[in-house]
């Protein structure tokens, strides 16, 4: 687990280069996605509807392998550029063919098995919840016939060597992978006495062009785009692998001795000949054999197997000869249409049409999108996998750019902090989403408010010194479906509340007042009278609450005296918090329950510079609670959720994971300065829950603390039931690194029947600890580097 401290050298690195050359690739990046943007906005509204079958010749369905590809890059696009439109064109078409090989789980041809490459993106992406039913009768079919002896064109290498790569990721069962790579084996060494020339380092097609077989000029046939999918099948594969295992390593010669192949054989122009070492044989440009090409050798730079140096001028010439062949309405010219073989499709030229479309855009996207990633910093998780560039972009939205500016006092909202004004706020917001979308504006002032709700296409920017205030009545929050505390059930609405939309933004450095205190005051007069009260006995509204969105941005708010929880995230993704000012009152009347940030069934967070004090968890990770939660609907994963670069006061835990959670992966808290914070790590263990917590890393934490890693069965209120499959809870691969703090207990683990603890690490961690508990023999497979206790 060296991720930790490689993020801490790139960061270092970073810091000290200059300016320009961050503003360089910023620039080159705008440049690429630009170029990308335009070819992908032609495609998605020349093929809007993505279930209509194709008419090439005759009829074929829109799941085949040409189609399949497109996805595979629009999958990468998502993941530099996550719009919901993306998805919902990709869910629309893989629902339509029912996630399912193109004509049956029992077709064994690759290239009708190719769309399961984005069925497993997508149940990834979805935490899970897609059916890849289907997925597994299909492998396990074309596995039970025992013959490796089905690919027998390289193309299909691309094709279905990394649908059964990924089922091996997502599963854990190697045999899919081992079956994978017999099938390799078979076609690189046998067939026809092995496709693959060792020797010139590229392959020939199929057993056709095998020689005796040559070019006109005497020279063997390596098809262009035939090498490409050997590229990129060879990418795909080896990004779903260690380093370390022996397949990595295997594959990774074929693909070193691939790209030295392909850079002797690139022309000037920056493309590659269709036929890679003929010259005299269709000698023009063709994009989709150089973008491949480019996606491979900007995959293996980035990730250190091929040396830059030797690689960035050829990658500098690809993509400029790739975003030449772009028309101004982003259609795709020097597309060579299908076939297998250099004369497929020909003449290409700038301006003719193949007979696909969808194929080449495809590679184009993979090339350009692997491209960018190279004028990015390249982090990864604590899983291994790669930090998208979205987590890289802490710029703040420009409240500018979002439309007209609707200030509340211009239609009829009173400058009067005395009246609770629901209903003319509320109609600012539905006139402006009426009219196309804008900012709601809280000028200066304090303007009380009940539940709020946001429409797509508005927003809310509070001024300086304005204040948008809650009422202290709670009729004036609705009830309604929600969710809350790992349940969906009917509760109280938020002050500010945002569902089902995509692109909203909070912003300014106003405020936003729960006015809690009468909430506060009330919630433990009822504990005096009944110790057993819980959160939903009194009834309090959140502040903040956000479910089933997209890209939200909250920039610079000041989120202060929530009644409940400040902010809640619910079933959302792509959401940034940046330098907000959480709080609520740690003595007196203490706001209970006021966690700072609740991420429940979300993926993709960033909370970046943000100063959080409340009286419960800073930031905490739900996602559904009892003996059954992991087989309900609504409950699910969190997973890549980053924490950097923000301060703490007083809260019960920096990060808590539970004690409503389910499954929760590539957590990263890091950077941080912890002012008296009564806990940094809790791993809230629930008995009547079925809990997973892996890959969760803590970087770079100095301060004081109670405890700094707590471990401990959470009883609270929870409510065991018979459950005769219940599986055993876990934590696993969690890493501390990087640690200078003061602290009452620095290792507060308790062991327990219910749960098993495995994999941590202590690394670079020097504390003073008054209780000295430390003992690592109370968790499986403790790594132990360079930890001084005092």
């Amino acid at each position: 687990m060296k991720t930790t401290m490689i993020a801490c050298v790139i960061a270092a690195f970073a810091a000290l280069m200059p300016a320009d050359v961050g503003a360089q690739n910023n620039e080159k990046q705008k440049e690429i996605i630009d170029v990308v943007h335009r070819t992908n906005d032609y495609f998605m509204k020349k093929y809007s509807d993505p279930t209509k079958d194709t008419f090439v010749k005759k009829v074929r369905t829109s799941n085949l392998w040409t189609r399949a590809v497109y996805y595979e890059g629009l999958m990468a696009l998502y993941d530099i550029d996550p719009q919901q439109r993306y998805i919902d064109y990709t869910d629309k078409w893989a629902d339509y063919h029912k996630w399912t090989a193109r004509n049956s789980v029992n077709d064994m041809d690759a290239d009708n098995q190719c769309c399961q490459q984005t069925y497993i993106d997508r149940h990834v992406q979805s935490g899970k919840k897609k059916d890849l039913s289907k997925v597994k009768e299909n492998l396990d079919h074309q596995m039970a016939t025992g013959k490796y002896s089905y690919w027998t064109w390289i193309d299909a290498i691309q094709m279905a060597m990394p649908v059964y790569a990924k089922y091996t990721q997502l599963t854990g069962e190697r045999k899919y992978l081992d079956y994978a790579m017999n099938s390799y084996k078979w076609s690189r060494d046998t067939l026809a006495g092995g496709l693959f020339n060792k020797k010139e380092g590229l392959w020939w097609r199929d057993k056709d062009y095998v020689p005796p077989y040559k070019e006109k000029d005497g020279k063997n046939c390596y098809w262009s785009r035939g090498n490409g999918w050997v590229y990129a099948a060879l990418v795909r594969v080896m990004e779903t692998l260690p380093a370390s295992d022996p397949d990595y390593q295997y594959l990774k010669a074929d693909f070193v001795k691939m790209s030295r192949a392909l850079l002797k054989c690139q022309r000037k122009d920056g493309f590659w000949n269709v036929s890679l070492v003929s010259p005299v044989t269709y000698g023009g440009p063709e994009m989709t054999g150089t973008a491949l090409f480019l996606y491979g050798m900007a995959w293996g730079v980035r990730q250190g197997i091929l040396p830059q140096k030797t690689y960035q001028k050829a990658m500098d010439k690809a993509w400029a000869a790739i975003a030449s062949c772009v028309h101004d309405n982003g259609f795709i010219g020097y597309n060579q249409g299908t076939g297998k073989d250099p004369s497929a499709g020909q003449p290409v030229t700038f301006t003719s049409v193949p007979d696909f479309e969808d194929y080449g855009t495809g590679c184009f996207i993979l090339g350009a999108v692997e491209y960018y990633r190279l004028f990015s910093k390249d982090e990864k998780w604590p899983d291994g996998s790669s930090i998208s560039p979205w987590f890289q972009n802490v710029g703040k939205v420009d409240v500018a750019t979002l439309g007209k500016r609707y200030v509340v006092t211009d239609y009829g909202v009173k400058k009067d902090s005395a009246i609770v004004q629901t209903q003319a706020i509320q109609a600012v917001i539905d006139r402006a989403a009426n009219e196309g979308g804008g900012v709601i504006v809280i000028p200066q002032g304090t303007f009380m408010s009940g539940a709020l709700f946001f429409r797509q296409g508005t927003h809310l920017y509070i001024e300086e010194n304005g204040k948008l205030k809650g009422s202290e009545y709670i009729a004036d929050f609705p009830i309604l479906m929600t969710r809350i505390e790992g349940q969906t059930c009917k509760y109280f609405s938020a002050l500010v509340n945002a569902d089902g939309l995509d692109g909203f933004t909070i912003a300014g450095k106003g405020t936003i007042d729960g006015n809690g205190y009468h909430y506060w005051e009330e919630f433990w007069i009822r504990r005096k009278w009944n110790p057993q009260c819980t959160n939903k006995d009194e009834q309090r509204p959140r502040l903040v609450y956000i479910s089933n969105c997209h890209n939200v941005t909250v920039q610079d708010v000041r989120l202060v005296n929530s009644p409940f929880w400040t902010n809640h995230l619910y079933n959302s993704d792509h959401v940034r918090y940046l330098d907000c000012y959480i709080y609520s009152p740690t003595k007196g009347v203490k706001a209970p329950s006021s966690d700072a940030i609740d991420i429940d069934v979300c993926h993709d967070v960033i909370i970046d510079g943000c100063y959080m004090s409340v009286n419960d968890d800073a930031v905490a990770i739900k996602g559904g609670k009892g003996t059954w939660a992991d087989k309900a609907p609504e409950n699910g994963p969190n997973f890549n959720i980053l924490i950097q670069n923000c301060k703490y006061g007083v809260v019960h835990g920096c990060l808590t994971l539970g004690s409503e959670s389910v499954y929760d992966r590539n957590i990263v808290l890091r950077n941080i300065e912890v002012d008296n914070a009564n806990r940094v790590l809790w791993l809230k263990m629930r008995p009547d829950t079925p809990q997973h917590y892996e890959y969760v890393t803590v970087d770079n934490i100095s301060g004081t603390t109670g405890s700094f890693l707590v471990v401990r069965p959470w009883t609270q209120f929870f409510q065991p039931e018979d459950r005769k499959d219940m599986p055993l809870s876990q934590c696993n691969n969690i890493v501390m690194t990087n640690i200078n703090m003061e602290c009452k207990n620095f290792f507060d683990v308790g062991k327990s029947d219910k749960y098993s603890l495995c994999d941590f690490t202590f690394r670079n961690i020097n504390v003073k600890d008054k209780k000295k508990a430390f003992d690592k023999t109370l968790i499986e497979n403790t790594v132990v580097e360079n930890v001084v206790i005092n």
